[in-house]
């Protein structure tokens, strides 16, 4: 450990002048949900006053904040790994199924089930975080020019023109809100 100073180490590493049975005393400290001397202690078969200078010797609490600080970034580092790699065929699967869901017919279902179904999908079109989505979607159509927003509306105005209004409102009111900073949100 020649030239590291106790600052530059992991929480994980042995500080200089720590030895390997004060370094087990800290990894215990820390991962004891209690995070107690006296438990560490009767643990280790060590005196209190041993572990507790040990303790301040070493900086167990400013230690144990930058373990926090590291395994919190590590955390957050893999779960949005995991997201985004979960996201990937999802994303297709949808964006299959919404251009599947945009070019059908809608006359079979009934005007309110119509509106709720196409103001979904056209509040995922409108909404600027989806907008690599919108993309994906129009090349999963093979087809760079479809416009996924106009051909939703025109299929909904061909099967129910009554319905084609209260979403043209409802999504007039999203791209609002939308524009004013507000979330969009799942309701209208």
């Amino acid at each position: 450990m020649t030239g590291k100073q106790a600052w530059d180490l992991s929480p994980q590493e042995r500080r200089p002048g720590e030895t390997h049975e004060q370094f087990d005393w800290w990894q215990h400290w820390r991962d004891d949900f209690r995070r107690s001397i006296p438990r560490t202690t009767a643990r280790f078969d060590a005196t209190k006053a041993r572990v507790r200078r040990a303790s301040e010797k070493h900086q167990w609490q400013a230690r144990l904040a930058q373990w926090k600080a590291q395994n919190a970034q590590a955390t957050r580092q893999a779960v949005a790994e995991l997201i985004e790699a979960s996201l990937v065929p999802f994303t297709r699967s949808f964006s299959r199924m919404a251009v599947h869901a945009a070019t059908a017919d809608l006359s079979r279902v009934g005007p309110v089930q119509a509106a709720t179904a196409a103001t979904t999908v056209l509040k995922v079109l409108i909404d600027p975080q989806y907008r690599q989505f919108v993309t994906d979607l129009n090349k999963t159509a093979n087809d760079p020019e479809l416009d996924v927003l106009d051909l939703v509306l025109d299929q909904l105005k061909a099967d129910h023109p009554e319905a084609h209004d209260a979403v043209l409102t409802n999504l007039s009111r999203t791209v609002a809100r939308a524009t004013n900073g507000e979330t969009t949100g799942h309701a209208m």
